[in-house]
């Protein structure tokens, strides 16, 4: 995660939010942040990188990043994280610009009761958990988290008029912070919930404020405020997106929102003759059944290829966009020329009937022409996709329910992975609905430990298999 720092110089009376140059200043901190970290090979080969921007009320522009590193550049053990993550304040005779920078960017708060509004402060508690304990070496816990060295080294700051020390050290890579002066947290992920986190901010929306209109009037020489059309019952209150001047500028400027490298080739799917067609509330009837190539889908030009090209047949739906690009205007896959792609077929619900089983032919059918192909397995045509999924072997001991939640765990929280459970057993065909939770358990604990962390407000709480099941149950 990375938030801009220093900016330009200010008017005086003038806060930082009102410089829609921010927007400007941060893009180019980033960009070479990002030049740093993928033809720098700042922490090793950058196989995949991604990030979103988010806008605070009251704060300034950062970006949340996620590295997906090359297999022998990650991390394997303790020893490796420290030498591209601190946690400590630096000597301040060896490195004093190194030291300085820490103090400045990476100390948290200070909070506690000193700062009791602070705004990580929960019921007289840091939600942050400063001030950590110390720490001798850097270690793993059990669930896939790094708790990073913080040794007490005597060594400490002022920050805010409160003398802190290692205790209050956010995580970094010092070399980044004195570049680029801002701040700049480092966290080693192990954990397929740390990108789902990620992606949260991706969706999650935009800001919105809530205010009310009021207007001055003098009653007996008395000025009072009084709500604009007041009524009598309930006060007239409006509800609007929050925009500040930086995040107007940054969207004006066509700035990424989202970036990600590799890119995603989203795959749509539909069964026969069941087309999505997309038109205007006034277009006639007519018109819109003549429009020229109305029936051309990205899923029908990929059999139509197979038809044509004898190259492409090797290939399922998801691996074809490795090799040939969509041309949307023209509706035509054509053959890649450069660059790296990913193919992600569309998810459908359990409940969608044959829009359900369509997709898990689609990940091992290779090279059908027609519909009809992809229903055939062994030479047999089957009337159905399920049919053809069951003579795949696919559906047995409740393999599409089973298969149904390993998928949605790549991504999906573990509130609607619990969601997603009990929808699979109040609505669909499960043969064996205990064998099914034994099978799947792990995944839809995802967040009960941090959830009973928080509620307990226990930061090191420990729960043994049996009573995380229950908690999920």
């Amino acid at each position: 995660m990375a938030r801009n720092s220093k900016f330009v110089d200010l008017i005086p009376g003038q806060k930082v939010e009102d410089r829609p140059d921010v927007a400007r200043v941060f893009k180019i901190k980033l960009d070479e942040l990002m030049k740093d970290l993928r033809q720098g090979q700042h922490f090793g080969r950058v196989l995949t990188v991604l990030y979103t921007i988010e806008f605070q009320k009251r704060g300034l522009p950062h970006a949340h990043i996620i590295l997906f590193l090359h297999p022998d550049d990650k991390p394997r053990n303790a020893a490796n994280i420290d030498k591209i993550i601190s946690a400590e304040l630096p000597d301040k005779e060896k490195d004093p610009v190194g030291y300085e920078a820490v103090v400045q960017f990476m100390i948290h708060g200070p909070c506690g009761s000193a700062y009791k509004n602070c705004a990580c402060m929960e019921n007289g508690k840091c939600s942050k958990h400063y001030p950590k304990n110390c720490q001798l070496e850097t270690t793993l816990t059990e669930d896939g988290f790094s708790v990073y060295r913080r040794r007490d080294s005597k060594r400490t700051a002022m920050k805010n008029g409160i003398e802190v020390d290692n205790r209050w050290v956010v995580p970094h890579n010092i070399d980044l912070i004195v570049k680029y002066q801002a701040h700049i947290n480092i966290e080693w992920c192990n954990q397929g919930r740390s990108i789902k986190y990620l992606f949260k901010y991706v969706n999650k929306g935009k800001d919105r404020a809530t205010f009310v209109i009021e207007e001055n009037v003098s009653i007996d020489g008395v000025t009072k405020s009084t709500i604009v059309n007041e009524v009598d019952e309930i006060q007239r209150y409006l509800d609007a997106r929050y925009v500040f001047a930086f995040e107007a500028s940054w969207r004006i400027f066509e700035f990424d929102i989202q970036y990600r490298s590799p890119s995603v080739e989203r795959l749509s799917f539909h069964l026969p003759d069941e087309q999505n067609v997309i038109f205007g509330d006034d277009d006639q009837l007519d018109d819109v059944l003549n429009k020229e190539r109305i029936e051309m889908t990205m899923f029908t030009e990929w059999m139509q290829m197979n038809k044509v090209d004898p190259s492409t047949r090797e290939l399922t739906y998801a691996d074809f966009p490795t090799k040939f690009v969509w041309h949307a205007k023209e509706k035509k896959w054509k053959k890649k020329k450069s660059g790296r792609c990913i193919g992600r077929i569309y998810y459908a619900h359990q409940s969608s009937g044959e829009n359900f089983y369509l997709p898990m032919l689609l990940n091992i059918v290779k090279g059908p022409k027609c519909h009809d192909d992809i229903k055939t397995v062994n030479g047999t045509l089957f009337p159905t996709y399920k049919e053809a999924c069951n003579a795949f072997g696919l559906l047995r001991n409740d393999g599409e329910w089973n298969r149904a939640i390993q998928e949605a765990a790549q991504w999906q929280t573990g509130h609607k992975l619990r969601e997603l459970f009990v929808t699979i057993i109040l609505f669909c065909e499960v043969a064996e609905p205990l064998k099914l939770w034994e099978q799947n358990w792990e995944f839809l604990l995802d967040d009960i430990l941090y959830r009973q962390r928080q509620i307990l407000g226990i930061y090191d709480l420990k729960l043994n298999s049996d009573q995380l099941k229950n908690y999920a149950l």
